[in-house]
């Protein structure tokens, strides 16, 4: 049986599999908006692109990757949202499709019959405690998916579909190696924390030996989607038009400058707004961590993870929270733990 990894988030989805590790927009763009692309001169070859289209939903063509151009397109078809309601929306729906499509593209079976995948996936830790998100969870990931992707039709079916808390994802890739064996690690018989800072949500959860801890917990659904809202304000209030989306690429593409074309030609340095909103971001999670973790002194660490992790302010961070420890390559941490739960599974 064929393995695929799924972190569906807010902001972006993370997919991986034997053949490919890949982040993507968690948001597409209808292709009719990109108006007659063949009159314009639209090359997917030359961008990091593809067309998507599923029997989810017949007689429309999606263009989904890392390379879409915001300046050029106004509606874009944005999966953010919490708990059940996102779980049963049409473009949540389709991303599953997509993300699916994606990875198995590269597998043969899925081009000349059907594809079937055993999928690991995850939620935020308030949602894995409703039956109901679950259940609408599932049912939109597991069975028969058909998509074409750039006129390839491909064929998948999803048999089985485990569910971990989200943040256990990036424990499991610290404790197991790529074999799902368990290593020898200074987190397997401590008391950790654990800071998932998402697109969508800011999830701070606590485990003892590897355990999840009730009453240690908490979920904040102010994410890194408040500072890309934050900071769009701020610079639209220095008289300058940019969306959400132009936003975010330009915070992804930064670390401590960041300066904006609008055109091309002009570069406007932003970095006084994003600077700022970063801060005050990074205190109000800190804050949150304190109220959370009750006898923070007995912890052993915390670690920090999640895609939007880069958008705090370390050495602040670190002030704050002293036992704040970092994780490697925070984006991916919880997809690559989801995968090596998998591979554990069926071993």
């Amino acid at each position: 049986m064929t393995l695929f990894s799924i972190d569906l988030g807010n902001k972006q989805t993370k997919l991986k599999s034997e053949h490919k590790t890949i982040v993507l927009p968690s948001y597409f763009v209808e292709a009719s908006r990109f108006g007659n692309r063949d009159v314009l001169g639209f090359i997917k070859s030359d961008k990091a692109v593809r067309d998507y289209e599923s029997t989810n939903d017949k007689g429309f063509t999606y263009v989904w990757g890392t390379d879409i151009d915001f300046s050029t397109v106004d509606v874009v078809q944005d999966t953010l949202g919490f708990g059940v309601d996102r779980y049963v929306s049409r473009d949540f729906q389709l991303l599953v499709d997509f993300a699916l499509a994606e990875l198995a593209i590269d597998y043969e079976a899925a081009h000349t019959g059907i594809l079937e995948v055993d999928v690991v996936t995850g939620v935020p830790t308030s949602d894995y405690n409703q039956d109901v998100a679950l259940t609408k969870l599932v049912d939109a990931i597991k069975g028969d998916h058909h998509i074409t992707v750039d006129g390839q039709p491909l064929n998948v079916r999803v048999k089985t579909v485990n569910i971990l808390p989200q943040p256990l994802g990036t424990v499991l890739n610290e404790v197991l190696d790529s074999n799902g064996e368990m290593l020898d690690s200074d987190i397997n018989d401590a008391v950790i924390g654990v800071v998932d800072v998402g697109g969508g949500t800011v999830l701070i959860d606590a485990l003892a030996q590897l355990n999840m801890v009730e009453d240690k917990r908490n979920q904040l659904e102010r994410g890194a989607y408040t500072v890309y809202d934050k900071v769009k304000r701020g610079i639209q209030k220095d008289g300058h038009k940019i969306s959400e989306y132009e936003v975010t690429d330009l915070l992804r593409a930064n670390d401590e400058v960041y300066v904006w074309s609008p055109d091309g030609v002009q570069q406007i340095d932003f970095s006084h707004i994003v600077l700022r909103e970063r801060t005050l971001f990074t205190r109000e999670i800190a804050t949150a961590i304190k109220q959370t973790y009750k006898g923070i002194d007995r912890m052993r660490k915390i670690l920090i993870t999640g895609g939007a992790a880069n958008l705090l302010d370390k050495k602040e961070f670190v002030k704050e929270i002293e036992k704040a420890e970092f994780v490697d390559d925070s984006e991916l941490a919880n997809v690559n733990g989801f995968y090596k739960y998998g591979v554990q599974l069926e071993g």
